[in-house]
């Protein structure tokens, strides 16, 4: 019974790992403390992962920036040190068994040898530049940098390790589960304190848990990119495909971003050229249910595709007026609320707005 158990754990403890850390950051929607539950379980079990798992937890969670927390403390730096420092200790033990392999009496100038110098020096320099005195730096900044330099290093050499595939995925996962969770705001004391609104022409931008939300839309388009990438290397089957496309783009429609929207369109078009390329009936048959799925999408949200289309000078202001009225909007720039900044709306004269709504003053209070 003991072993079975053991077994089922070593055979099923990746997928309990983010089925708990999942179940932890629900958690920290809620409450602040349970952000150091997070952290404390992510280490903890975290150290038995592989490369590729470690990895995937980081993009992961990388959607959760704005949850994981506590008042000013960034708890995700925290984590992300943490495995950098696990992955520098398995890095330099491998290095060691290799050099004891030897048996080599310069066994300390082979040990440096397989050190990759040409990746490790340019970012040595960079670290030097920037605690130089010409800079407005801090130490904070500095070592953040620093791990972040040190995770691309150990990614670069242990990329062998790791399952591309599956890291796209993951980060696709990530971002739609943040999304979800986003939407939790409403019966979350928690996520109205720390989430930040955006407000264009009356309506809340979506932002996920990033921040802000042109770069939730980034994300959203860099996951998308992976997607398409993924699927004209046939390296996704349609039903993963459409399921991780569908909420994602959703999410990023509701950004109501318009580099979100340039660059869907741009990435579209030379997708399905290539993609016609390379599988022709499998792209005409992409593309008739792309088109349905985008057709459906913007019906869904009608308001953001009105909103979108306001911004874009493709309708004009005086379609979106009775939405505006009703929810008490005019809003002469982009309000952000937050716990530390509570601005108020401030209101122009009707007479402003009319001219607003008829284009004879071009004015997008959606401009961040």
């Amino acid at each position: 019974m003991i072993k079975q158990m053991i077994n089922f754990l070593k055979t099923r403890y990746v997928f309990l790992y983010f089925t708990l850390m999942t179940f932890f950051l629900l958690l920290s929607c809620f409450f602040s403390w349970a952000v150091w539950l997070l952290f404390g379980f992510s280490c903890l079990f975290g150290c038995f992962l592989s490369i590729s798992s470690i990895v995937s937890v980081i993009v992961y969670t990388w959607g959760f920036s704005v949850v994981i927390k506590y008042n000013s403390t960034d708890v995700w730096m925290y984590m992300l040190a943490w495995f950098v420092i696990v992955l520098g200790l398995r890095y330099i033990i491998d290095l060691v068994k290799l050099t004891k392999q030897k048996n080599n009496k310069h066994w300390f100038k082979y040990f440096l040898s397989l050190i990759n110098w040409k990746l490790l020096l340019p970012m040595l320099v960079l670290l030097v530049y920037l605690v130089l005195p010409i800079h407005n730096t801090t130490v904070k900044l500095t070592l953040v940098m620093g791990v972040w330099l040190a995770l691309l290093y150990l990614v670069f050499e242990n990329r062998k390790k790791i399952d591309i595939y599956k890291l796209i995925k993951m980060f696709c996962l990530g971002l739609i589960v943040s999304g979800l969770m986003a939407l939790l705001r409403p019966i979350s004391v928690r996520l109205d304190q720390v989430m930040a609104y955006f407000v264009v022409y009356g309506y809340t931008k979506f932002s996920g848990f990033t921040g802000h939300p042109n770069l939730y839309a980034m994300f959203i388009m860099l996951a998308i990119s992976a997607l398409w990438v993924l699927k004209y290397v046939n390296k996704i089957d349609n039903l993963s495909y459409w399921g991780l496309f569908i909420p994602l783009f959703a999410f990023g429609f509701c950004t109501i971003s318009r580099n979100f929207i340039i660059a869907f369109v741009i990435e579209f078009i030379l997708f399905y050229i290539l993609y016609f390329i390379k599988y022709k009936k499998a792209a005409v048959k992409s593309f008739g249910i792309m088109l349905l799925v985008l057709s459906i999408i913007s019906c869904i949200f009608l308001t953001e595709t009105k909103i979108t289309l306001v911004r874009f000078d493709i309708l004009p202001g005086s379609t979106i007026i009775n939405y505006i009225e009703e929810s008490n909007a005019g809003v002469s720039r982009d309000t952000v609320f937050s716990s530390v900044d509570e601005s108020t709306y401030e209101k122009f004269s009707d007479e402003w707005w009319t001219l607003v709504y008829d284009g004879k003053i071009v004015y997008d209070p959606g401009r961040v």
